[in-house]
């Protein structure tokens, strides 16, 4: 395999082609155990927690500094409650196979082909205030026009003023007060320039 410098290290031509197969070597593990969700939100804690801190990323790929075990206890930490033992199991022959510098990315990998398998869009919706009601709506619509099960990743934005912003599957839908507002003081601004 041929080797390419990179400015924060040595990565292979093969990091995706890696990362996937570990991602799928974790899924098909899985199998079909009603109980897979757990596995799913642990990995989504540790690829968040290796997303925010840099630091906890490059303690995992160090070679000679922390031990496996030492970089096993981190990553438990990281989840912050019980580690589920197929994950366990799962990272420590990550770690055992040396692949620890692309555990965030086989952990992405994960994640879009779990969401995959299991017909599930993940939607994010920006909103002025809470919106339950707004959320079961719109999960309804997205549900019969998918045959997917929608998750919602919420946020609350005050600056919206009213209305929403939906993001799912590559889609935006911005009905957002704001944007409207902004839009319409565009226009005033074009039209008034016309007009001089």
């Amino acid at each position: 395999v041929q080797r390419k410098r990179f400015p924060e290290g040595e990565l292979t031509m093969n990091t995706g082609i890696i990362s996937s197969r570990y991602a799928k070597a974790l899924l098909l593990y899985l199998g079909d155990a009603p109980d897979t969700q757990a596995v799913y939100d642990q990995a989504q804690m540790l690829e968040k927690a290796l997303g925010a801190l840099p630091q906890f990323g490059q303690a995992l790929s160090s070679p000679a500094d922390i031990d496996d075990a030492a970089k096993m206890d981190l990553l438990r930490e990281a989840v912050g409650e019980k580690m589920d033992p197929r994950l366990e199991r799962f990272l420590s022959m990550v770690l055992t196979k040396g692949r620890s510098s692309y555990l965030q990315l086989i952990l992405h990998a994960f994640r879009e082909q779990y969401l995959k398998e299991k017909h599930i869009l993940v939607a994010r919706l920006v909103t002025a205030v809470p919106a339950p009601a707004l959320q079961e709506k719109l999960s309804a619509i997205l549900r019969e026009k998918t045959g997917c099960d929608i998750r919602f990743e919420a946020e609350v934005d005050p600056d919206l003023i009213g209305g929403f912003v939906l993001e799912v599957d590559g889609f935006r839908v911005d009905a957002a007060v704001s944007s409207q507002l902004e839009e319409l003081r565009k226009q005033f601004v074009r039209k008034n320039k016309r007009i001089v």
